[in-house]
C-alpha cells in the first residue's frame, strides 16, 4: 500500500504502474523519447525528462574526469572509449599510442599521456596533467598490465620485478597520487583496479602474474578501508578470459576452443563487453560498493565440472 500510495503521488492516481513496468519502459526507450517523472496533468513541461539524461544521471559519468592506465590496447582502450562516449574527459596513460587512437570521442575528450606506471615521478606528471587539463580527478581505472610466463624453478628475477613493478607497484603509484588529489579537492572519487581470475584460481606457469594480481585484490581491500572515510570508493574487477592480444596471443585456435568449452556462457569476452563492467564500478550504479572484488568470467570459476565425468 505504501508503494501504491507513493506511485499515486508520483504519477497520478489514474496511471499507477508497477516498478517493473516503469523499469521496462525506461529500458525500451533508447532514443530521444521522454518518460513521465511527474504528474503530467499538473505540469506537463516540467514532468518530461529525456531518457538519455536519465541514464547519464544514473551513471554519474558525464562531466567527470578520469585517468585510465594501460589505455593503448585491450580493456584499457575499450574503457577509455566507453567513458568518453558517456561524457567523461579521460587522460589515457600508456607507454605508446597509435596515432589518432582516440580521435573524435565525443562528447568527452581524450588526452594521451605516455608514461611508465612503475615510475612514480612519471605518474605524478600524468596526474598533474589531468588536473591541469580537467581540473580534478574523479575516476581512476588501473588497467596497466604485462604477462610473461615462468614457473618457480625457471623464474627470471628480472622478469619477476618488472611484472610486479607494472602490475602492482604501478597501481600503488597511481592510487597514492590520485587519492591525494581527491582528498585535497574533497572529491568523492572512484578507483577501479583491474585484477584477474588468476588472483583467485592460479594458472600454472604464470607465477609472477598470479602473484601480482593477487596483490591487487589485497591492495583493493586495504585502500577501500583507508579511503572510505573520505568518500572514495575502491573496487576491483577480476576478468576471466578476454579477447585481447595481451591474453590470447599465445593461444592457438584449438586452445581457444578448449577455453570456450571451460566457460559456461560459451565464449571469450570481447574487451568492449568487459569495459561495461569496469565502467559500472566507476559509476554511481555501484554507489554502495567498496572493497568488492567483482568476478566477470562467464561463470568459469563457478563450474566445478570434471571433464570426462558423467553427472
Amino acid at each position: 500500500m505504501m508503494i501504491d500510495s507513493y506511485l499515486s503521488r508520483l504519477f497520478g492516481a489514474s496511471s499507477i504502474r508497477s516498478p517493473s513496468v516503469i523499469a521496462t519502459e525506461l529500458y525500451q526507450r533508447k532514443d530521444h523519447g521522454t518518460f513521465l517523472l511527474g504528474n503530467a496533468r499538473d505540469n506537463p513541461e516540467a514532468s518530461m525528462v529525456s531518457t538519455r539524461s536519465f541514464e547519464a544521471n544514473l551513471l554519474g559519468i558525464t562531466g567527470k574526469s578520469a585517468i585510465v592506465t594501460g589505455a593503448a590496447g585491450g580493456m584499457g582502450s575499450s574503457t577509455t572509449r566507453l567513458l568518453a562516449r558517456l561524457g567523461a574527459n579521460v587522460l589515457a596513460v600508456d607507454l605508446h599510442f597509435k596515432r589518432n587512437q582516440f580521435r573524435n570521442m565525443m562528447p568527452g575528450k581524450v588526452l594521451n599521456f605516455e608514461a611508465d606506471v612503475s615510475d612514480y615521478s612519471q605518474v605524478k606528471k600524468a596526474v598533474s596533467a589531468c588536473v591541469r587539463s580537467f581540473s580534478d580527478v574523479d575516476i581512476l581505472v588501473n588497467c596497466a598490465g604485462i604477462l610473461k610466463g615462468g614457473t618457480i624453478l625457471d623464474l627470471d628475477f628480472k622478469d619477476w620485478k618488472r611484472i610486479i613493478d607494472v602490475n602492482l607497484v604501478g597501481y600503488v603509484n597511481f592510487a597514492k597520487e590520485v587519492s591525494t588529489v581527491m582528498i585535497r579537492n574533497k572529491t568523492r572519487g572512484r578507483i577501479v583496479n583491474v585484477s584477474s581470475t588468476a588472483a583467485i584460481s592460479a594458472e600454472p606457469g604464470n607465477i609472477a602474474y598470479c602473484a601480482s594480481k593477487g596483490g591487487i585484490v589485497s591492495l583493493t581491500k586495504a585502500l577501500a578501508i583507508e579511503l572510505a572515510p573520505q568518500g572514495i570508493r575502491v573496487n576491483s574487477i577480476a576478468p576471466g578470459w578476454t579477447e585481447t592480444p595481451f591474453a590470447t596471443a599465445y593461444l592457438t585456435e584449438k586452445s581457444k576452443e578448449a577455453v570456450r568449452k571451460r566457460i559456461p556462457l560459451g565464449y571469450i569476452c570481447p574487451p568492449d563487453e568487459m569495459a561495461r563492467s569496469i565502467v559500472f564500478l566507476a559509476s554511481d550504479m555501484s554507489s554502495f560498493m567498496t572493497g568488492t572484488i567483482m568476478v566477470v568470467d562467464g561463470g568459469q570459476l563457478s563450474d566445478s565440472t570434471i571433464p570426462g565425468v558423467e553427472y
